[in-house]
């Protein structure tokens, strides 16, 4: 569940194989300033001796004039700044750091709180070309010695843990070799306000240390439904304050966040326009000791209504994440759309590509979910589509409980959510991958309940297949179904009816686990929520070249109809049509 402008130009050259032009990038502007950053105090005093972030941030902006500066500060820049020019702001500051006003947020009362935060510096808006050089210049949340005077010192080690370091709203920015320290948020990105989009924005080989990273939204400043396209996050390096020794302020701490809509334009939803996010690329980055990975959700809302979305072109690769050992969310979780206590509609999704990746993680490592329900709610969600998901080449492993490797779901209501009619994933390929020590290597379904009551029917996976990955330490390793309801006792009962997961192939995969290799049912329960299970139905169109690691005794491959695992729910009606020469009828628990 969950998740400060400036402005530089320069030749982005040749980025994950595509030069400028290739990226859609303008390389139009008029050649810009070059601001060279000597203060390190990052508000300085307008007049004196040395240039400060926020006055070159404002130069940038247009928001001030070279005549407003002394002799001093005017040696420090270099051509014309200004609105429509590419400027460049770097740094020759002493010892390579720039101070932020000290901010100290108060931990909230709930582990899972939405924190909210704000910057002191200058907004980055009309920035377009501009671009930010640190060359290693550390910009921290006050000085180093700080002390917590709020939180008794609890949130981090050595100095507290507040605010965001800088806001951008502004189009083809580029942002590289800073490190950012003991900030909530290192950057926020968003539309300025009356944008149709946000595009171009590049964000490498950047360090956020001991507090959080990265976070970009749909909705402009002026909460007005907009666009983000042609996104790069690339080499960055993501240390939590777990990594120092310390804690986060809520659980709900992500390092790269893209979100679309959210519940501040919800009101407005049923007549506004898509939110849309457009060729998006996270490669190469490190993740440690951080709640949540990288999250991806094109939709969202909280206690409201919200619809209309889109999501084309996402691609996940290269990156190395361990989360801290004591993280619940998935290290990697791409949504259609999350509703918390409310609902949501209408989002297409499509070419999805998460690739080449390293992650450790907890419960869900990695997760792509359709929807995700939770907390109320009695509407139920609809037409969310998502197709053309390649999942491929990583590797996955657990950190202390891993449940799940690789889940692919359409509907997953959970936690008194709402139910789920007619959603669907298509085209969905898991290839080559490696999976160690989860419960389930791997896990698909059109509906995956844990504990809402309500019926969920007429959800689709069409075209899933399985071929080439190695899975060891499982208790099963693949488990595929058309309904799942997981969950020990909850309020109501849960219906999950003829749903639908077609074309089925599972090739050529290398399984180590305990109790099975490879389970296909129409239904599958466990846990003692009550409901019932009917009429859902799995279609194989193969199951071949399988085959179990050496020294497992565990059977390759079982057929049931309807499987439960201590369950109290019912079951009828549930089918799996076809097969394979891999699989057999199996037991019923």
């Amino acid at each position: 569940m969950k998740p400060t402008p400036w402005k530089l130009v320069i030749v982005v050259g040749a980025l994950c194989g595509a030069g400028a032009a290739a990226a859609g990038q303008d390389t139009s502007k008029a050649s810009g300033a070059t601001l060279l950053v000597n203060d390190s105090d990052a508000l300085g005093q307008q007049g004196d001796d040395r240039l400060a972030l926020a006055e070159a941030i404002r130069l940038a902006n247009g928001g001030l004039a070279l005549a407003q500066l002394s002799v001093s500060e005017r040696r420090q820049v270099r051509g014309v700044p200004g609105v429509g020019r590419a400027d460049r702001i770097r740094f020759a500051v002493k010892e390579r750091v720039v101070r932020f006003p000290l901010q100290i947020a108060k931990k909230p009362e709930m582990d899972f709180a939405v924190l909210q935060t704000k910057s002191f510096m200058p907004v980055l808006a009309g920035n377009g070309g501009d671009e930010i050089d640190g060359k290693g210049v550390r910009f921290t949340n006050g000085p180093d010695d700080a002390t917590d005077t709020v939180n008794a010192q609890t949130l981090t080690s050595g100095a507290p843990l507040g605010g965001a370091a800088l806001v951008i709203e502004s189009s083809d920015f580029t942002i590289r070799n800073a490190q950012f320290e003991r900030f909530i948020d290192g950057l926020i990105f968003r539309p300025a306000t009356g944008a149709a989009s946000m595009t171009n924005v590049r964000v490498i080989n950047n360090q956020f240390h001991k507090g959080g990273g990265i976070a970009f939204s749909g909705v402009s400043a002026g909460h007005e439904r907009s666009a983000l396209r042609n996104i790069l996050i690339e080499g960055n390096t993501f240390l939590g304050p777990a990594h120092f020794g310390g804690s986060f302020p809520s659980k709900l701490h992500t390092a790269i966040a893209v979100t679309g809509a959210t519940a501040a334009v919800a009101k407005g939803a049923a007549t506004a326009k898509d939110v849309v996010v457009e060729d998006v690329q996270i490669s190469r980055n490190t993740v440690r000791a951080f709640a949540g990975g990288v999250q991806v959700q094109p939709l969202q809302t909280l206690f409201a209504a919200n619809r209309g979305a889109v999501l084309n072109r996402l691609h996940i690769s290269g990156n190395d994440i361990a989360l801290d050992p004591e993280a619940g969310d998935p290290a990697v979780y791409i949504w259609g759309a999350v509703s918390v206590n409310g609902q949501v509609s209408d989002v297409r999704v499509t070419g999805i590509r998460i690739e080449n990746n390293k992650v450790l993680g907890n419960g869900h490592v990695l997760f792509i979910a359709g929807v995700e329900a939770l907390m109320g709610g009695d509407v139920a969600t609809r037409n969310i589509h998502m197709e053309d998901i390649r999942i491929a080449q990583n590797r996955i492993a657990s950190l202390k409980s891993c449940s799940y490797g690789i889940t692919t779901i359409a509907a997953f209501p959970e936690m008194g959510g709402p139910p789920a009619t007619g959603l669907s994933l298509k085209n969905v390929r898991v290839v080559g991958n490696t999976i160690e020590g989860c419960a389930i290597g791997a896990f698909s379904a059109p509906v995956l309940n844990v504990g809402a009551p309500g019926a969920s029917s007429g959800n689709e996976i069409a075209g899933l297949s399985y071929e080439g990955n190695s899975i060891s330490g499982a208790e099963t390793g693949i488990v595929v179904t058309g309904g799942a309801l997981t969950a020990e006792k909850f309020k109501g009962s849960a219906a999950i009816h003829r749903n639908r997961l077609s074309e089925v192939i599972v090739r050529d995969n290398r399984i180590g686990a305990s109790k099975r290799g490879i389970l296909v049912a129409g239904a599958f329960a466990s846990g003692e929520g009550a409901g019932t299970l009917s009429g859902n139905v799995v279609g194989l169109v193969d199951v071949a070249g399988n085959r179990m690691k050496a020294g497992q005794s565990a059977p390759l491959c079982h057929i049931r109809a309807e499987f439960s695992q201590r369950s109290s729910a019912s079951m009828v009606g549930n089918r799996v049509k076809g097969g394979g020469p891999d699989c057999v009828e199996g037991p019923s628990s």
